[in-house]
């Protein structure tokens, strides 16, 4: 780990839900907090923000192919 990863993890200076310089933490654990984030919002009916632009710029198939396999 280089010495600014190290400054940012003994200072607490990474968001609890960041991937990046975690051990065992990838993409995969963000897109399970964020798909568990929205369940739970969903179920007790609270606000979500429309993150459909933000896949706007991405071929949509290529997208339900990863997603479903």
């Amino acid at each position: 780990m280089s010495t600014y990863c190290v400054h940012l993890v003994s200072n607490s200076l990474l968001n609890p839900h960041q991937s990046a310089y975690y051990k065992h933490h990838s993409t995969e654990t963000t897109l399970l907090y964020v798909h568990d984030y929205l369940s739970n919002a969903i179920r007790s009916h609270k606000y979500i923000v429309d993150l459909s632009a933000t896949f706007d710029t991405n071929d949509q198939n290529i997208l339900i192919s990863h997603l479903s396999s």
